[in-house]
Parts: C-alpha cells; structure tokens; sequence
C-alpha cells in the first residue's frame, strides 16, 4: 500500500474540509425540512442570519461552532461530530472520558473563547 505524498495529502484537504461542509449543511437542511421549518424560521429561532444558514445548507461556509450549537439546539438534533477528520474523532473520543458536568463546562469555555477570537468575523 503506497502512502501518499506531501503534496496529495494538502489536495486532499481541501476535498476532505468541503466534504465536512456538505455533510453537516445536508444535516442541517435535512433537520429543519423534518421539521417544518423554513430557512427564515430557524434563523428567528437560532439567533443567525438567514444569509448565514443558507451558506451553512450549500455547503459554502463551516458554522463557528457556536452557531452550530445553536442550530443543534434549534433543530434538536445531535451535536456529536459528523465530520471525517481522524483528530476531531480521536478529540471527541477523548471527550467521551470526561463526565457530563466537567464536559458541558469544558465546551461553554471553548465557545466563549471561540467567540472572543471570532467577534465581529459572522
């Protein structure tokens, strides 16, 4: 079995982040379309933009991860992790370990700084 070059590898990465995109946008229009709901109705009850769900549906732009908590919230649909990325699954993997107060406390950290790195990018 050959292993891949350098320069496959960061090909590959772009495929693999645009891949990630349309898995979670597809989750997300397949949720709200379950429910009833349109692009304008969840924006209302999410706190986003309609501009920036319907970005997040085509698969154009990766939700901040508040904004994705958000519509998780929104939508009550899982907020585990869909994409293929071996990091993020050995990170959630590791999550896993911790008990639910000190995660939950953990992940309110995270998204708080999140948003102070982020203020004003969305």
């Amino acid at each position: 079995m050959e292993m891949a070059t350098e320069d496959q590898k960061v090909q590959q990465k772009p495929e693999l982040e645009q891949r990630n995109k349309q898995i979670i946008g597809d989750k997300i229009k397949a949720a709200r379309i379950s429910l009833g709901m349109t692009q304008k109705q969840l924006s209302k009850k999410s706190g986003i933009s309609q501009a920036a769900i319907s970005q997040y549906e085509m698969g154009k732009r990766m939700p901040f991860l508040r904004h994705y908590m958000k519509l998780a919230r929104s939508l009550n649909i899982s907020s585990g992790c869909e994409v293929e990325s071996p990091t993020v699954q050995a990170i959630v993997s590791e999550l896993k370990k911790f008990p639910e107060p000190l995660l939950l406390s953990i992940l309110e950290h995270v998204i708080e700084l999140s948003e102070e790195h982020n203020d004003g990018l969305d």
